[in-house]
Parts: structure tokens; C-alpha cells; sequence
């Protein structure tokens, strides 16, 4: 019995936890995101602008592995700009961590 009144009280709780969920495309250190969902670029980038070309990084020294969290070998330097991040901020709106 004592059970099945746990389990109704969780039921009853995650219910009413869902009602506070709140969903949103952006989030904003102070305020309100400057920027409505679906903008097309910031307001700092130009979209018309060259695309192509090719850059090139120096690094002193050498690896001889690609995996960061290995425990033997040096990694590659920068091996954490090979990576998507799943979020990014803008230079538009304070966000110093």
C-alpha cells in the first residue's frame, strides 16, 4: 500500500511540474533575448559577405594523438575547435559568465 501512495504522489507531482515548463528559443543573461526566434543573422554580420578562402593556424610543437581524453600521448593543439558547440552566444547582448 504504501507503495502504490509513493507512486500516486510521484504521478501527481511530475504533473504538476509540467505545468512550469517554460520553452524558449533563446536565453538572456539579463532580460529579454534581443534577437526573435528566427532571425536570420545578427545585426553585426554582413550576409552579402565573400565566402571561401582559406586560413591557416601555426602551433609549436607536435602530437601524436587526436584523443583529448586519452591518457597516454600529447593531443593535437587545438583539438577543441574540431568540435560544434550545441550552444553560442552573440556580441550584441551582455553575456559574461
Amino acid at each position: 500500500m504504501r507503495f502504490i501512495a509513493i507512486a500516486m504522489l510521484l504521478a501527481l507531482s511530475t504533473v504538476s511540474l509540467a505545468e512550469d515548463i517554460i520553452t524558449s528559443h533563446a536565453i538572456a543573461l539579463r532580460g529579454e533575448p534581443k534577437y526573435k526566434e528566427g532571425f536570420k543573422h545578427w545585426d553585426y554580420v554582413n550576409p552579402n559577405a565573400p565566402k571561401g578562402g582559406y586560413i591557416t593556424y601555426g602551433n609549436k610543437g607536435t602530437f601524436d594523438n587526436f584523443n583529448r581524453y586519452a591518457d597516454r600521448g600529447t593531443s593535437a593543439p587545438s583539438i577543441l575547435q574540431i568540435f560544434d558547440s550545441l550552444l553560442t552566444s552573440n556580441s550584441d547582448e551582455d553575456n559574461v559568465y
